[in-house]
């Protein structure tokens, strides 16, 4: 018993030294056998709650005193409406420990203005700290002098207005209605129809009455069919007002008929009487050929008409052959030497001779007659003979000579090459 003692007043010295004041409650009696150690924290000690630690060797438990707070500074800034305040609270529970100072509340700012106030319309402000707003009264109106001009129909005023809601403040003078002013002529009026004028102020409109009639002497001479009249009439609109005096018709006046139209009245009407003349063409003012049409005319007007071509008259004409050129016998016009058809044809001679000149080419040697002319010509030529041609070839004898071979007619003279040789 003594050693249970001993041993808890050690451990006691040990919480002490930690800084740790349990409580101690009075122990539940185990059995004398057990030392209790209480080494087991089963729940940790705290500045609002107790804690618990139970013995290693069995199931005895003991209480852990509350722990110390710790002191902590928490300063609230004042706010539009709530004071400030600087307090000590434990920093672990959160527990108010001490009021060190305090600030008054700063009230609202309201210096943002969120819709500006008008003469007609209160406008809205809020704080620049919160979301608290306030009400911005209407603004006094502003007078300006507004002045409407008279009109055709309605008075003119000059009036007090404000001249931002435009709101009517008070009337200052008026002036009576000027009335229509129909200066405007639109339609001029005439003695059938009315016109019409307007107003130069305005769109009114208002009718011209229709005009007088003027007189005017008019007079229609008589014709073949009708006769005439003097009668007075409206010079504007041209309505018949009065007779004066009337004459008879002059019956036709024919006058002699012509080629191509019958006898007509002479007074301009259209009236006719018989039928046209026709022409006669009895008069040739140039004479027709085979080759070209002629020209008459009408003996009692200048009207013409063309005279047919003459038929030809046809001869046989022969052309002898030559030596190039074939001959013919052609039926021809005496007139106008056209070619009207072909009687018969021969071929050319040809000529008579020829004399060979190249291999390429021979000359005409004809006895009919006077061509001298070169043609071109082959080997085989039939038209000339060939003359008997021999190559002669030189030997030098160990020199040289130029040319080394010529091939000559028979019967013609050759001139003979130089040779040369070194040392000779």
């Amino acid at each position: 018993m003594k050693t249970t003692k001993s041993l808890l007043c050690i451990l006691l010295v040990i919480v002490m030294m930690a800084g740790v004041v349990p409580e101690i409650e009075p122990h539940t009696a185990v059995a004398a056998s057990c030392v209790h150690d209480y080494s087991v924290v089963t729940k940790a000690a705290t500045c609002s709650t107790t804690g618990t630690r139970k013995c290693s060797r069995c199931t005895a438990t003991q209480t852990i005193g509350t722990l110390a707070h710790t002191s902590v500074i928490v300063t609230t800034a004042a706010t539009c409406t709530t004071g400030g305040s600087t307090v000590a609270k434990c920093s672990t529970c959160n527990l108010h420990l001490a009021n060190v100072s305090s600030t008054a509340a700063l009230g609202h700012n309201y210096s943002v203005v969120t819709k500006a106030a008008t003469c007609a319309a209160a406008g809205t402000r809020k704080c620049s700290r919160c979301t608290a707003t306030q009400t911005i009264g209407t603004l006094p109106h502003t007078s300006v002098i507004v002045t409407t001009a008279a009109t055709c129909t309605t008075g003119g005023s000059t009036v007090a207005k404000c001249s931002t809601c435009n709101l009517h403040l008070a009337n200052v003078s008026s002036t009576a209605a000027l009335e229509h002013d129909y200066s405007v002529v639109t339609k001029a009026a005439t003695c059938l129809v009315p016109g019409t004028r307007k107003c130069s102020r305005c769109t009114a409109t208002q009718t011209i009455g229709t005009l007088p009639h003027t007189s005017v002497i008019v007079t229609t001479a008589a014709t073949c069919t009708t006769g005439g009249s003097t009668v007075a009439k409206c010079s504007t609109c041209n309505l018949h007002l009065a007779n004066v005096s009337s004459t008879a018709a002059l019956e036709h006046d024919y006058a002699s008929a012509t080629c191509t139209s019958p006898r007509t009245c002479s007074r301009g009407c259209g009236e006719t009487i018989g039928s046209e003349l026709k022409h006669d063409y009895s008069v040739v003012i140039k004479a027709a050929t085979c080759a070209v049409p002629g020209t008459k005319k009408c003996s009692r007007c200048p009207e013409t008409q063309p005279i047919g071509t003459l038929p030809h008259t046809s001869v046989i004409v022969t052309t002898a052959a030559t030596c190039t050129k074939g001959g013919s016998t052609v039926a021809e016009c005496t007139v106008c030497k056209l070619h009207l058809a072909n009687v018969s044809s021969t071929e050319a001679l040809g000529h008579t001779g020829y004399t060979y000149v190249s291999a390429t080419q021979h000359r005409v040697n004809c006895t009919r007659c006077t061509s001298t002319a070169l043609e071109s010509h082959t080997s085989s030529c039939t038209k000339c003979s060939a003359p008997t041609t021999y190559t002669i070839t030189y030997n030098a004898n160990g020199g040289t000579v130029s040319p080394a071979s010529q091939t000559v007619n028979a019967g013609s003279s050759v001139t003979l090459p130089t040779p040369t040789r070194s040392g000779y």
